[in-house]
């Protein structure tokens, strides 16, 4: 199967449901407690915009403020996440974790995992890896599904504390069951990978199905992937096309750039290039290479948007940096041709040598012709063209098996063989390469191309 690859993405509490979970329980008050419990559970409605009231962050923190003045041990935990995340008011880091501390002194779970991931991520105070675990761990063990989620993202990382595989699958499964949803794509990759127990890939898939549906990117994303290649279930381009969309408007950059593929070639829907373009760019602005070349590519050719390869040309630099085999092509090619800037052959071939090695089709063609001919910026090297006229035809480039032709009818780096040359001709022809048709019917009077 193809995965997109295990990201770790640091996840923001969500309050609406952690507040539910953790704060309506239902128990006998004091009076006093009663209109703290209620000014909580105001707070909890405007934030969620329930209960007959539109969404409101700010009254939701005042309410939460009310509630955590009170000693409401809830409300302190939730006046508190608003202080840290800025949400309703001001933010305010370091009396974030002041509130953090009152409640996750009487064992508030939802405070130890939002003091937890104060402390993961430097907020009100100095990272500390360690003590934000030792937080996550002890509101995992009272079941809170996100902090097991979160437990075992660190213990698979092993993220200052020791790698465990089989502990973070473990984990990963105890948050799945309440249906955490980043934590349903972890034990689905886990299962598929074998990472931390045994591989169950039919298992993974149907954790990856739960994931996408509960809304996450990373399980949206990779839900899209199986239907791309029908990798355990039924190929469904248009469905594919569906799940990139949801995880792409949740600034995956992975989804970005897969939706903008379908969107540029029309598959999965209707053919739209300035939406590929659009995405492209969101994709690309995040730093990930596919959406840099095919970034690139857009504006090389003017593709939904104006053509500008100087820029295109700088996307490729990008894309190829991060060894992204279709962009160091690209950028190869770019560079070869004088495409958006000086030609330089030099550095040109050794890009696309790693390319090339790298598996790039197009890579292989072009080191294949242009160092066999040398008519065009690279010199002569039969030697390394048949390696790549030979790899290219392994992946079933008919230009390649042409070009093994034109070497054999020429004596190119091999012994002259006529009998060869129609072998690969009459092979190239039959898989539809127009120039080895036409070579096929002018062997006797020397090899032609392209």
């Amino acid at each position: 199967m193809k995965l997109s690859g295990k990201c770790f993405a640091h996840t923001s509490l969500m309050i609406p449901i952690t507040l539910l979970i953790f704060g309506l329980t239902p128990h006998c008050v004091s009076a006093q407690a009663q209109s703290a419990q209620t000014e909580f559970e105001t707070g909890v409605r405007f934030n969620t915009g329930t209960g007959g009231v539109t969404r409101d962050p700010a009254q939701a923190a005042q309410w939460f403020r009310k509630s955590a003045e009170q000693g409401y041990v809830p409300g302190e935990a939730a006046y508190a996440d608003a202080l840290r995340d800025g949400s309703g008011v001001k933010q305010d880091g370091v009396a974030a974790r002041a509130w953090y501390a009152k409640a996750v002194a009487q064992g508030n779970a939802f405070a130890e995992a939002g003091l937890g991931y104060a402390l993961e991520q430097g907020i009100g105070g100095p990272r500390d890896m360690r003590q934000a675990y030792s937080w996550y761990l002890k509101a995992a063990n009272q079941g809170f599904a996100w902090a097991q989620y979160k437990t075992g993202d660190f213990l698979e990382r092993g993220t200052d504390v020791p790698q465990d595989l089989a502990g973070a699958r473990s984990w990963y499964e105890k948050a799945a069951l309440q249906g955490n949803a980043d934590a349903q794509y972890s034990f689905g990759y886990m299962l598929v990978t074998g990472h931390g127990g045994p591989s169950d890939v039919p298992a993974g898939h149907g954790w990856f199905e739960k994931s996408a549906v509960g809304g996450s990117a990373l399980g949206q994303l990779n839900l899209g992937n199986m239907l791309w290649f029908g990798d355990g279930v039924t190929r469904n381009l248009a469905g594919a096309r569906s799940w990139y969309a949801k995880s792409a408007l949740q600034g995956n950059g992975d989804a970005q750039a897969n939706l903008a593929d379908m969107l540029a070639s029309g598959k999965g829907g209707p053919q739209d290039n300035a939406a590929a373009r659009g995405w492209y760019q969101k994709s690309a602005a995040q730093g990930n290479a596919h959406g840099e070349n095919g970034l690139g590519l857009a504006l090389q050719n003017g593709v939904g948007g104006p053509k500008d390869e100087a820029v295109a040309r700088g996307w490729y630099e990008k894309s190829g940096a991060q060894a992204f085999v279709p962009g160091e092509n690209n950028l190869g090619y770019a560079l070869l041709h004088g495409i958006g800037g000086p030609a330089d052959p030099v550095r040109a071939l050794g890009i696309l040598r790693v390319a090339a090695q790298g598996g790039s089709l197009l890579a292989q063609a072009n080191l294949c012709w242009d160092e066999m001919s040398g008519q065009r910026v690279l010199p002569r090297n039969f030697q390394d063209a048949l390696k790549w006229c030979v790899a290219a035809d392994k992946q079933g480039s008919p230009e390649a098996a042409n070009d093994l032709g034109v070497a054999y009818a020429n004596g190119w780096g091999v012994p002259l063989n006529t009998v060869e040359a129609r072998r690969w001709y009459e092979k190239a022809a039959a898989e539809g390469d127009q120039v080895a048709k036409n070579n096929l019917a002018s062997l006797n009077r020397g090899a032609g191309r392209r």
